[in-house]
């Protein structure tokens, strides 16, 4: 419930919309846009259709690439046309303003000082907060991220910069207001109330998760062989969880990871366990963690139903194999020492 450190700045900007509307380009202008972009309306060669073969001999004569029609995109090049006559008439307004804050020194003058010069020489005022980052990116919102870098938060207020230019290239003159520094939302605000609510609800929701995940964990264990679909088969399980049983092949070396307990507001480091230690006679089952969907929590149950060993045509293929195991088993020993280690050296011992 952090809120950033920002800065007030007000915008200075031409309305480039309006300019935009007012002007009108010539049958003539559309043309010539369009003959020296050709390559913005090529269409793209077509690929082979899938399953299709492709030709046993190469074609004589290249194919020769489709350019779509003027009439089909002459609306677009009309809106790029007004767009760019908008960014060249903006660029002088915004510059002459610069010259007036010099000449009126209006650095020295307050917000609404500068705001009602800005307006008299037809340019647009717009304030807003901008957050601190760590990057010094400067997002101005619909004004787009800063070309340059400029290091607002630390300025002085007041400071006036010189024209600096936005997204699409549009210029703009910016004046430094008040810093505000980071602080925590208060209880009392209505999206604090709103998102501790709902997280509360999904920790209740998950400890719930887990407890039933756990018995059903149980019994699809004690039914042997295939327990996991014959226990989610049933049609008390159906009534109550929304599931999905599916048989994949996985490498013997996939880890699985046991989802974090409930009530952890950290959850510590969970040691993985190979898919390979599930094969077993005793036919276990392992709730493992799940991809959250938004504030739905969720977990798998994954059961061994089947082990194939792939043929080993030669004797390196053999020894490679096991070699690759031996480094999976040591990357786990290696993991659990670690985490025996952080443990005791939280707690002191």
């Amino acid at each position: 419930f952090a809120v950033a450190p920002s800065t007030t700045v007000q915008v200075v900007a031409a309305d480039i919309e309006a300019l935009a509307r007012a002007h009108t380009p010539g049958d003539d202008q559309v043309k010539a846009y369009y003959d020296a972009h050709q390559v913005e309306f090529t269409k793209p060669l077509p690929l082979i259709e899938p399953g299709k073969e492709p030709p046993k001999e190469p074609p004589k004569e290249a194919p020769k690439p489709e350019v779509i029609p003027l009439a089909e995109v002459a609306e677009g090049i009309k809106a790029t046309l007004r767009r760019q006559a908008a960014l060249a008439q903006a660029k002088p307004l915004v510059d002459a303003f610069e010259q007036t804050v010099e000449a009126q020194r209006l650095d020295e003058q307050d917000a609404a000082t500068f705001a009602s010069a800005a307006q008299s020489a037809k340019l647009v005022v717009t304030e807003m907060e901008v957050s601190e980052t760590r990057n010094d990116t400067i997002d101005l919102g619909r004004f787009g991220t800063l070309a340059q870098k400029f290091r607002l938060h630390s300025a002085k207020p007041g400071t006036i910069t010189s024209v600096l230019f936005g997204q699409g290239d549009m210029p703009l003159l910016l004046r430094v207001g008040a810093y505000r520094a980071g602080s925590v939302k208060p209880l009392s605000d209505p999206e604090v109330v709103k998102e501790v609510s709902e997280q509360l609800a999904g920790q209740r929701a998950y400890a719930l998760l887990l407890s039933e995940a756990e018995q059903m964990r149980a019994a699809a264990e004690a039914a042997g062989p295939g327990g996991l679909r014959t226990v989610l088969g049933t049609d008390e399980a159906k009534k109550r969880w929304e599931t999905t049983v599916a048989t994949n092949d996985l490498s013997s070396l996939t880890d699985l990871t046991p989802p974090a307990p409930a009530g952890e507001a950290t959850p510590a480091s969970r040691e993985p366990r190979a898919l390979a230690s599930l094969a077993t006679t005793t036919n276990p089952v392992m709730v493992v963690e799940s991809t959250q969907s938004g504030n739905i929590p969720s977990v798998k149950l994954v059961q061994v139903v089947g082990l194939t060993v792939p043929p080993v045509a030669e004797t390196a293929a053999q020894s490679k194999h096991a070699e690759s195991l031996r480094s999976h088993i040591e990357g786990m020993l290696n993991r659990q020492a670690d985490l025996a280690i952080d443990s005791k050296l939280k707690s002191g011992g």
